[in-house]
């Protein structure tokens, strides 16, 4: 396996990318003074194109002894939010991993050869590698990449800022998808679950929760109430203020995230209230998720307001309404 693991240097962006092979193996010979080719080829993932079988719509005959009439706001709309890199279920899960069981190998320069289509390491020198089913991590390249550092929020679920840095792959070599663990300053943060990434393409890497930018996230009293002529309507109003101070001694740049109930019945409105701070994007392809770009000078602190109404007929059931 490929990994890669990033140091960051906060004062310039500037992304010190190691890449590094984990090699196990269970032979029951040892491999002592071998010579090591590592290639980025997956056999794991076939070599002939899958067949797309038809699509085949079937009508389901509903009996009236079932239930029926009980739209949701949502198909579970939580699992739409896409959280700040280094906050997903999986990436919490690696947390814990960091370099137990491994066995760390002596820093090394491989040269990289190029197929017609894969990528191969050649490390200098020879390898031991014993035969005890364990990880054993071999040094391949140290890159230095230029990187923007920013911050991401999603206080909805985590009440904190998240440093990240955009930066480009290397673009001699793909880092394949895998664990990646991150470092800044000498000190080891954790892991995170990366996509595979091209050369040369752009990636977001994750330094954790920086606690001088203090996020707070508050309800706002809620309101419900009946409208209608013909057929009362009930119409709940939402709202939440989110608090983000920078107690840093530098300007940055954050990028805070929000959602409303993204409806999957026409029967259901639901509309960004007029309390709603001005100045969000709505994400591409991420139904009901809202971004704000924030610039925060030394000390400064934003308030950032989401407010919606639901809108629905009184005798439909709304689970959470």
């Amino acid at each position: 396996q490929l990994h890669a693991a990033p140091v960051l240097d906060a004062a310039t962006g500037e992304v010190t990318l190691t890449s590094e092979a984990v090699v196990r193996q269970t032979s029951g010979e040892d491999w002592n003074g071998v010579e090591l080719s590592l290639s980025t080829a997956a056999p794991a993932r076939g070599v002939q194109p899958p067949e797309l079988p038809p699509w085949l719509l079937r009508p389901v005959e509903i009996s009236n002894k079932m239930v029926q009439g009980m739209p949701v706001i949502g198909k579970n709309y939580q699992s739409t939010l896409k959280m700040a890199p280094g906050v997903t279920d999986r990436a919490a899960a690696l947390q814990s991993e960091g370099a137990a069981g491994f066995v760390e190998a002596e820093q090394q320069s491989a040269a990289v050869v190029h197929s017609a289509y894969n990528v191969a390491f050649d490390v200098p020198g020879k390898s031991d590698v014993p035969a005890d089913g364990r990880d054993h991590r071999v040094g391949l390249r140290t890159e230095s990449l230029k990187g923007e550092v920013s911050y991401r929020a999603v206080p909805a679920l985590n009440e904190a800022a998240f440093l990240v840095s955009k930066t480009k792959a290397p673009a001699d070599y793909p880092l394949l998808a895998g664990p990646v663990r991150v470092f800044a300053g000498g000190a080891f943060l954790g892991s995170f679950p990366l996509d595979e990434t091209g050369p040369g393409a752009e990636v977001t890497l994750p330094f954790g929760v920086d606690n001088r930018i203090k996020v707070e996230r508050t309800p706002l009293p809620q309101s419900r109430e009946e409208k209608g002529i013909i057929g009362k309507d009930r119409v709940i109003t939402f709202g939440f203020r989110t608090t983000v101070e920078n107690l840093r001694d530098k300007a940055v740049h954050l990028t805070l995230e929000d959602r409303i109930p993204v409806p999957e019945d026409e029967r259901i409105k639901v509309e960004v209230g007029r309390e709603t701070t001005a100045g969000y994007n709505e994400v591409k392809d991420r139904p009901g998720i809202l971004e704000w770009d924030l610039d925060l000078d030394p000390g400064a602190k934003r308030e950032v307001t989401l407010q919606y109404t639901v809108r629905f007929p009184q005798d439909l059931v709304v689970p959470g309404m």
